[in-house]
């Protein structure tokens, strides 16, 4: 049966009012003097002053009083207008990862809305193709006003960063999914409502981290409708139009409420689909302003290609992507730092899930699941962070791997230290570790019936020979 979350008081969102007249000084200082972006202004305000209203809000506001403030588009100042990428890239490291392939793959512009071809034709097919192009172009342009190195996407100066908030809520998403599938409603359902909570919080700041994780999470609640039996996908078109919402009500008419629209308003049938396109966009405008070997582009590629094949990279592309991204961060950074284990993870996960290449799987786990420990996320009360998450991840996996190469009881004592490390956590850790529980429980349950059952198939025989006597 569909679960209904407005049921269980999600996705409500109040109506924050704070006194204008107040903060008029303050704003104009800002605005006027200082001449900043309207968008930095709503940061500043919402983060220094705790003022929250949407740019819209500051738009009408700016029409109420007048002079010095602009009383119309006309006299919107040019630089607050969505900037249009040039193809150029800042750079905060001179040094770049020579061994590179040759990038043939068209990069996010207007010509990728063309991805709509993925797509049943129908009625639809022109707005979801102008959502596509908003999307790809907003992407672009949304990295105009940060730096980056090979590894990480950094605000600028005076600029609010998300990056570990959107990290939180994915892992949030995941565990609160799980604990719904598993049937514990509950907990589950306290779980999203935190989730929720959190996205009202950083869905008013502009931050790339948000395009790097919104489809990755559109998609585990996709999944999670599925397994539950939802054919209306409930969960997630409520969510998509939470989010919707939230972008409204802080940003106005923003580019990504055309994409938001686009996939709540598929049919069932065209959801998945319709979600890909998204994703598939977002990566290749990532990728062309990141570059195709770029941590936050291959992770993004490896967790599409988990669930969706035929337009990503190659094997020999996600290798050598990855070995030069280890190798640079090895020398650079330790073997032990977070940048470092950060791309293990992602490289651990593509070699499992993409590449299919266990003796790879089996190496880089080993290295992640003996690295970890030595981190502080693991030292006294373990925290929830990407490092424990590629500890449990690589706990998992060789656990796996050794069950299926007949090593049972390493399998075991795998899962078993985890579990005894991560019980000890923050609520997060401790989520994770009820869930290697449970799946250690299920393997050991399912050796005990497959080790009486030769038992019992003797003593069957013997009955059976006594009864011929």
């Amino acid at each position: 049966m569909p679960v209904d979350l407005e049921q269980h008081g999600f996705f409500s969102q109040g109506s924050p009012h704070k006194s204008w007249e107040s903060k008029k000084d303050t704003i104009r200082r800002l605005y006027i003097e200082e001449a900043r972006p309207l968008w930095e202004v709503h940061e500043i305000m919402m983060k220094e002053h705790d003022f929250k209203a949407s740019i819209q809000q500051y738009k009408t506001r700016f029409k109420q009083w007048g002079p010095p403030f602009p009383k119309n588009k006309t006299r919107t100042r040019a630089h607050e207008q969505v900037p249009i990428p040039s193809g150029s890239a800042r750079r905060t490291r001179p040094r770049r990862i020579t061994t590179r392939l040759e990038h043939q793959r068209s990069v996010a512009t207007s010509g990728d809305a063309r991805l709509v071809i993925l797509l049943p034709k129908s009625p639809r097919t022109p707005a979801v193709e102008l959502a596509l192009r908003s999307a790809g172009n907003y992407t672009q342009g949304l990295l105009n006003d940060f730096t980056w190195d090979n590894f990480t996407i950094t605000s600028q100066a005076g600029r609010c960063d998300f990056a570990a908030q959107w990290q939180e809520i994915v892992d949030q998403c995941w565990g609160a999914t799980e604990l719904v599938l598993r049937k514990e409603l509950p907990n589950g359902f306290n779980a999203l409502q935190q989730m929720c909570a959190k996205l009202s919080d950083v869905v008013r700041f502009v931050s790339p981290a948000m395009m790097v994780k919104l489809w990755r999470l559109c998609y585990r609640l996709y999944k999670t409708c599925s397994k539950m039996g939802d054919g209306d996908f409930r969960l997630l078109r409520e969510f998509l139009r939470y989010i919707r919402e939230l972008m409204g009500h802080h940003h106005g008419n923003h580019p990504l409420c055309l994409a938001l629209d686009a996939i709540s308003t598929a049919p069932g049938g065209e959801l998945r689909d319709t979600l890909r396109v998204f994703y598939l966009i977002t990566i290749r405008a990532m990728e062309s302003r990141l570059g195709q070997h770029h941590s936050v582009v291959l992770n993004m590629w490896s967790n599409y290609l988990k669930y969706w094949e035929g337009d990503g990279l190659d094997s020999a592309s996600f290798i050598q992507g990855y070995q030069a991204l280890l190798g640079t961060s090895e020398s650079e950074f330790g073997a032990i730092a977070e940048s470092t284990v950060t791309v293990l993870h992602g490289f651990m996960y593509a070699a499992y899930y993409n590449l299919k290449d266990k003796a790879l799987t089996k190496h880089l786990a080993l290295e992640l699941h003996s690295r970890v420990p030595q981190m502080p996320c693991l030292q006294g009360v373990p925290w929830w962070s990407v490092p424990t998450q590629g500890f449990a991840l690589a706990a998992k996996l060789l656990a796996t791997l050794s069950l299926e190469e007949g090593q049972i009881e390493a399998s075991w004592s795998f899962i078993e230290n985890a579990v005894n490390r991560l019980s000890q956590g923050d609520g997060e850790c401790q989520t994770r570790s009820r869930m290697l529980k449970g799946i250690l429980d299920g393997w050991q349950r399912e050796q005990l019936r497959h080790t009486q059952l030769p038992h019992r198939l003797s003593q069957s025989v013997a009955v059976a020979s006594e009864d011929a006597v």
